[in-house]
């Protein structure tokens, strides 16, 4: 079951053409065409993993590896790069399932090349933290050290705490594995550490956010105070206010018209 890598370069670029299988010219009904097949292939997946529970037969656990297979070939027709890392990462779980570590091993590695081709990130990350617990289960500590000290260090450049945190508990628990307590002790420091800061983040951010809040509902306020000073002035006043205003124009005007005649 275990590809060669002529067959993952062919599996990754197929020399089929998509369009050929197509009937139609229309470019939508091609998209709808393929959304067809790959929608196929997911449930074939679903299937798959439905099978694929800890404690099945042997048996079923290859009929969901043939399945998943099955599917993986869909994707990679249809050039499907999420469909093919994840079916990957699938056969990587079910060998595991079976404790056949060389061969979840290659999944995963396949999993974590792909992600590298296609610069995903999280997906990189996710693959390392995998591929170090087998290494871990193999008894591989400093290889499974390397691949969590690069996954810890990748989720810290994209600002990723969760991943981060995941990444450094798996490298707190190889060194526990591998009985190093002073490498232990000083990832487990780091691990406080960075919870502490995690936590003061939270509480800045919900600090600024509340000040932020207090700004605009004071300035909410203060608009709705003036409009109501105006919204409240007695209708007496108002008239007073509006007579005064016509008087002064009045004078005005006949100040002016004075100040003509006199000069004539």
């Amino acid at each position: 079951m275990r590809p060669n890598i002529a067959w993952l370069i062919f599996l990754l670029f197929p020399f089929t053409t998509v369009l050929a299988q197509i009937p139609v010219s229309d470019s939508l009904t091609r998209v709808q065409f393929v959304k067809k097949q790959t929608a196929k292939a997911d449930s074939i997946t679903k299937m798959a993993l439905n099978m694929a529970q800890p404690g099945a037969a042997n048996q079923q656990l290859n009929q969901a590896l043939a399945h998943i297979d099955n599917a993986l070939h869909i994707y990679s027709r249809y050039r499907d790069t999420t469909g093919i890392r994840q079916s990957f990462d699938n056969l990587a779980f079910v060998y595991h399932l079976q404790k056949k570590h060389s061969q979840e091993k290659w999944y995963i590695l396949q999993s974590n090349t792909l992600s590298r081709t296609i610069c995903d990130t999280p997906g990189i990350i996710n693959s390392l933290i995998k591929l170090a617990a087998v290494k871990r289960d193999i008894k591989d500590y400093s290889l499974a050290v390397q691949d969590l000290n690069e996954a810890a260090y990748l989720s810290q450049q994209i600002k990723d705490p969760g991943r981060h945190l995941i990444a450094l508990q798996n490298l707190a628990e190889v060194y526990t594995k591998s009985g190093d307590l002073k490498n232990e002790a000083i990832v487990l420091n780091r691990i406080d550490h960075f919870k502490d800061s995690i936590k003061l983040s939270t509480r800045q951010t919900i600090a600024a956010n509340n000040a932020a809040t207090q700004a605009d509902s004071v300035k909410y306020r203060s608009g709705k105070n003036e409009k109501s000073v105006i919204n409240h002035t007695p209708f007496s006043v108002k008239i007073i206010i509006f007579i005064v205003l016509i008087i002064s124009i009045l004078l005005i005007i006949y100040s002016i018209f004075n100040s003509g005649k006199k000069k004539r």
